[in-house]
């Protein structure tokens, strides 16, 4: 069961975000833990990231993570962002 790790900034984001879209995104990051077996969520890779990053899409917000290497896998929940035309660029 993979482990769960939230960056200083990623938390910083989520605190900031409105209680209903807070918990939603909590519930589905908690859900990661069954990697890699989550069908009902919407995970997928970013293209051509050079650091293998995924995105969770929540709404109209996304969870950018990464799998770090070792046992026990360690899951890295980078950023929480809210979905616009720049959310992707220069991250």
């Amino acid at each position: 069961m993979p482990e769960i790790n939230w960056t200083k900034k990623a938390l910083k984001q989520l605190y900031g975000l409105p209680q209903k879209e807070g918990n939603a995104i909590e519930d589905a990051v908690e859900a990661l833990t069954k990697w890699p077996d989550i069908p009902h969520l919407k995970v997928e890779k970013l293209t051509d990231d050079k650091e293998k990053r995924m995105k969770l899409v929540v709404g109209h917000y996304r969870v950018l993570w990464k799998i770090e290497k070792g046992q026990p896998v360690v899951i890295a929940i980078l950023e929480v962002v809210r979905r616009t035309s720049t959310t992707y660029k220069k991250r």
